[in-house]
């Protein structure tokens, strides 16, 4: 499945002018084109935990760190360690006592190689092992913030030493008191008698001289792969970097963001996901709106002769479509049809969009479409398995339509490749395929009743050429 997607045979145009495949697209249902990755804007809904699930605030996660405070994970294969027991007899005079040790169910990795003493309970007050150079982090990072807030303080004495004398009878006209108050809020007390703030001192670390050699075997000791740690493994745990496997101590889990999609031009939620599930609250992608290409058949292509292939057409919708399908003029693929107008609504400039990105094919073959229009029906998951009652009604032109079977139906194309088209290398074919969507936003202008809009879809195909 995975391979099947990511095969870039059929690309569609987004509205900034990338080529993308169909489930890498979205569809805002307000504007009616599709978007992108970068034509949607991302928001940060809840932090939580991957594996308990845990939501946590941005404060107390930028608190712990971004790790989850009770969940770890195996520093060898980063799978989620389990909690074993066993009973452990320190005074025959006294009861038993269960113990707790980390276990990975995956690669077999136990806490006691690295020696993690064990503890008493099965939520595990589990050590975390600091950096070393922890204090001098630290107090490096205090460092630069009160750089920071100095060049903030002096960014604001320039700005209120040019008004002189009347300063504080403007700030009491403009009622501007409580707002720099707002505004210095979170920030320290600087001296206002007009002396300059200053940062705290830094030790300056000295460079030394004497530094140890490397070992005269290095060179021809043999290496054991096995107890040696690994780039991804060092990478997990950056404050510490051991080179030896057998000294790894368990990683905090890291924590997973639930973040939504909103459309830059209507600011309306493209994807929007629930707060205390897994599941969606808004999904809109192209992937259950725009009808499905695929190439299912494709005659051997020749330079300069009319070759033919068979393009597979499913509707994810509920609802039945038309299509009909247009030849793509290469002068207008980078024209991006302004989106529409929605009543009490007024759009954000196009200066919030990403700038469009020119796409030059110059390259694409000359291409007969289907004529008229092709009616696909609804998608229904029972008719599928079901045979029986299936009756075609469409009169369909056998010229174009291969067959129709529930929402999909094949329809033949003709390519006829350019001259200089060199074996080996992908011929490109590109048409608009129109297809009808129903629309039912109530808060659209002059629109009482869902209607039927007709959206063009620029589709560009990259046929195989047998060298």
């Amino acid at each position: 499945m995975a391979t099947y997607m990511l095969q870039k045979t059929v690309m569609s145009f987004c509205t900034c002018g990338l080529l993308k495949l169909l489930p890498d697209l979205f569809f805002c249902r307000h504007c009616l084109t599709l978007r992108c990755n970068y034509c949607v804007s991302h928001e940060i809904d809840t932090t939580f935990c991957p594996h308990c699930f845990e939501n946590l605030s941005s404060t107390e996660a930028k608190h712990k760190k971004n790790r989850c405070a009770s969940c770890l994970e195996c520093p060898r294969c980063f799978n989620t360690l389990s909690t074993r027991s066993y009973s452990r007899t320190q005074d025959p005079k006294k009861p038993p006592q269960k113990m707790y040790y980390l276990l990975c169910l995956f690669c077999n990795w136990r806490s006691h190689e690295p020696i993690v003493p064990d503890q008493p309970t099965s939520s595990g007050n589990w050590p975390v092992y600091k950096n070393t150079n922890d204090a001098r982090i630290l107090d490096l990072i205090n460092y630069y913030k009160s750089l920071s807030l100095k060049e903030v303080f002096d960014k604001q004495r320039r700005s209120t030493k040019s008004y002189g004398r009347n300063y504080m009878h403007f700030l009491e006209k403009f009622g501007l008191n409580a707002m720099m108050a707002r505004k210095r809020a979170g920030l320290p007390n600087f001296p206002m008698d007009g002396a300059a703030y200053s940062t705290p001192q830094l030790n300056l670390i000295e460079a030394v001289e004497d530094v140890p050699g490397l070992p005269e075997n290095i060179f021809e000791a043999p290496v054991d792969f096995k107890n040696t740690t690994t780039l991804e493994q060092r990478f997990a745990t950056p404050e510490l970097q051991d080179e030896n496997v057998d000294n790894l101590f368990p990683i905090r889990k890291h924590l997973r963001v639930k973040h939504s999609l909103r459309c830059r031009v209507c600011e309306h939620n493209v994807v929007k996901p629930e707060y205390n599930a897994v599941k969606f609250k808004i999904k809109h992608l192209a992937y259950y709106h725009v009808p499905e290409i695929k190439v299912i058949k494709c005659d051997p292509l020749q330079p300069g002769k009319s070759s033919q292939f068979v393009l597979k057409l499913c509707n994810p919708a509920q609802t039945s479509t038309i299509v009909s399908f247009e030849k793509l003029d290469v002068n207008t693929i980078n024209v991006i049809r302004e989106p529409r107008r929605l009543e009490g609504e007024d759009l954000i400039p196009p200066k919030q969009l990403p700038e469009p990105v020119t796409m030059t094919l110059n390259s694409l073959s000359s291409i007969l479409i289907p004529e008229g229009e092709i009616k696909i029906a609804a998608r229904d998951d029972t008719a599928e398995y079901d045979d029986t009652n299936e009756v075609n009604t469409d009169n369909d032109d056998p010229k174009f339509v291969c067959w129709r079977k529930g929402n999909k139906v094949a329809l033949k194309f003709e390519v006829i490749p350019r001259e200089n088209t060199v074996k080996g290398i992908n011929v490109q074919v590109g048409f608009v395929m129109n297809f009808m969507y129903l629309d039912t936003m109530s808060h659209v202008i002059n629109q009482k009743q869902p209607q039927s809009i007709l959206v063009p879809i620029k589709v560009v195909l990259n046929l195989p050429n047998p060298a």
